[in-house]
């Protein structure tokens, strides 16, 4: 599996779990502060 792949299932999974939207994920894009997750958004979901 290639870098990009891997990235791109990680951004996959934050687009459908956190409803994040896409263009908010580069590489450069910090977790906590930018997204606005917290510990528990990143530990609990539906």
């Amino acid at each position: 599996m290639e870098r990009q792949d891997i990235v791109n299932e990680i951004n996959k999974t934050f687009i459908d779990t956190f409803e994040i939207e896409s263009e908010k994920l580069k590489g450069s894009t910090l977790i906590f502060q930018d997204l606005d997750l917290d510990g528990l958004n990143a530990t609990y979901w539906d």
